[in-house]
């Protein structure tokens, strides 16, 4: 059974590169021989470091790849794969990650956001490579205990930040090259229509979705929209204020959450804003639909 001890395991661990944040989310970092099976995708990055034995994975139900020792397994957001076979003998550690922009952070020349989202920008597909680089920082990782004094954490963020680099060099200099495994694409529109719908019901409160949407289909934005509009009829950013009204209206009939909240919640930084919007789409004020509905 998996061992718990790691200090990923409490929740996520957010480490400040220039204006780059790199949000580390819980999955359990340290070494297990439990692997889940039953096909699924995340909005994140997941790396997985296989220590011994080998697997056999299954990506978007179309083609089975083999994983073997001492290989580094990276899968894209929305990549849907599973767990088809594994030896009897194996150790693993897998760790999310999303990077996003810290806009609060003081402006210079260099951009660190805009170097490290370029290189995960270029990879649409999952890439298999050899983990030799990254397996004393995954062990170091992986032997942190729980401990959440200051010391511990200022250590596992500097193990964390020598990780994410030093990932990015391998897959600037390996993957990019072409020496890696790069292995399925989105190629089918109905598969990127997916992709798109999936990703705005998570994300849909981002001020940079439109952005973030067309990197995953390397599109430029009004290609992205157009192909939306062609799929759908619909504009991307006509999608995107759906999902944000209608969860809106949904916290408003729901719960007792205070409008400016809710506006907060649903990707609006001014009340206004929202009210403007609300209004707009349903006919009625957010005040008058809470109260609408409380005199059903």
């Amino acid at each position: 059974m998996p061992d718990n001890n790691s200090f990923l395991n409490v929740g996520k661990v957010v480490i400040d590169i220039g204006d780059l944040q790199v949000v580390f989310i819980s999955n359990g970092l340290d070494f297990s021989d439990i692997w889940r099976t039953e096909a699924h995708f995340h909005f994140t990055y997941e790396l997985h470091y296989l220590q011994c034995g080998n697997a056999i994975i299954g990506i978007d139900n179309n083609e089975n790849y083999t994983l073997n020792a001492q290989e580094i397994y990276l899968i894209p957001p929305m990549r849907l794969h599973r767990v088809v076979e594994t030896s009897d003998m194996i150790k693993h550690a897998a760790i999310s990650f999303d990077i996003v922009h810290n806009k609060s952070a003081p402006e210079k020349s260099f951009s660190e956001y805009e170097y490290y989202s370029s290189i995960f920008e270029g990879i649409k597909n999952i890439i298999i490579m050899n983990g030799e680089t990254l397996a004393p920082i995954i062990n170091k990782l992986s032997g942190l205990g729980s401990s959440h004094d200051n010391r511990t954490e200022h250590i596992l963020k500097s193990y964390l930040s020598v990780f994410f680099i030093e990932l990015c060099n391998l897959l600037k200099d390996d993957i990019l090259s072409g020496s890696g495994t790069n292995v399925i694409s989105y190629d089918s529109d109905s598969q990127r229509l997916w992709l798109v719908e999936n990703y705005i019901s998570e994300y849909f409160m981002r001020d940079n979705i439109i952005e973030s949407i067309s990197g995953l289909l390397h599109l430029s934005s009004r290609q992205t929209d157009r192909f939306v509009k062609r799929m759908t009829g619909y504009s991307l950013s006509a999608l995107i204020k759906r999902q944000r009204m209608l969860t809106a209206e949904m916290l408003i009939q729901s719960t007792n959450t205070p409008f400016n909240q809710i506006a907060e919640y649903v990707g609006y930084n001014s009340y206004s804003g929202f009210y403007n919007a609300f209004r707009q789409y349903f006919g009625v004020a957010p005040e008058e639909k809470r109260i609408g509905d409380k005199q059903k």
